[in-house]
């Protein structure tokens, strides 16, 4: 958390993928904007803050099974509900949580192997996460729409997809495909525009040269992780990432006992 503006106004998350950023810092209702291009991800969100216990009423009555999951995954719910019933499903229940698509925009993900049966519902997360998007806009738009309204004192984060070197598994055609180079470059320069709005900046991205060379003026921390998308452990090394922010280090003594909004 070191890493975060001391305060802000407003919070801006476009690529909100999980929002794990949004959901540790807990911001109060109606100061925070979640927004990504993917329509069925936005959907789940809908449908999570707006009709939690319908939501789980449905995914309780899921039993899991391969036949029942290339069954589900073949399906195109027309309403919202059962898009989102099915969202959580096949992420619950596909390989290692992944989301892919072919270029006909169908999810093609494999069915996963587990140890014990996938939990597909859990009723306490749900409402948690309910309760904590009551009052949050939500919004499935391009990166830039997401945040034309960010004004000086506001906090947005960036955690696109990233780069990828992926060169044997058609990875790197699908990222290129989903977030392209230009996407990339785009992305730097909208986020040179909202530094010099004063705009607390943060993003998140694979380290190498190409992604450091678009950020110059940003201050740059390295970190690294063991990679979760292969299928064999072999395959699962550390991969180098970067946290660039348009702001200076904190000074931890300055900090506030929790990250607050003004």
């Amino acid at each position: 958390m070191s890493l975060l503006p001391p305060k802000a106004r407003h919070y801006y998350e476009p690529f909100v993928g999980g929002g794990a950023l949004f959901f540790a810092l807990s911001p109060k209702a109606r100061q925070s904007t979640l927004s990504d291009s993917n329509e069925e991800l936005v959907n789940c969100y809908l449908q999570v803050a707006q009709h939690p216990k319908a939501l789980i009423d449905c995914l309780c009555k899921l039993t899991h099974s391969e036949s029942n999951y290339y069954r589900i995954r073949k399906e195109t719910p027309s309403n919202a509900m059962a898009r989102a019933v099915r969202f959580i499903y096949l992420n619950k229940t596909c390989w290692n949580g992944l989301y892919r698509v072919n270029d006909e925009g169908t999810f093609n993900v494999p069915v996963g192997r587990f140890e014990r049966g996938p939990i597909i519902c859990q009723p306490e997360q749900i409402l948690k996460a309910s309760s904590l998007l009551e009052g949050t806009k939500v919004h499935c738009c391009d990166f830039e729409e997401a945040v034309a309204d960010a004004d000086c004192g506001d906090f947005v984060y960036f955690d696109p997809p990233y780069v990828a070197k992926h060169d044997n598994n058609g990875f790197k055609k699908y990222n290129e495909r989903v977030f392209s180079w230009n996407d990339q470059e785009r992305l730097a320069r909208l986020s040179e525009d909202l530094k010099q709005r004063r705009v607390f900046v943060m993003i998140s991205n694979s380290s190498n040269d190409d992604i450091l060379n678009l950020y110059e003026g940003f201050y740059k921390y390295f970190v690294q992780r063991h990679s979760v998308i292969s299928g064999l452990p072999s395959g699962r090394s550390l991969v180098s990432e970067v946290i660039m922010t348009s702001y200076g280090p904190p000074n931890l003594r300055d900090l506030p006992n929790t990250w607050r909004f003004d």
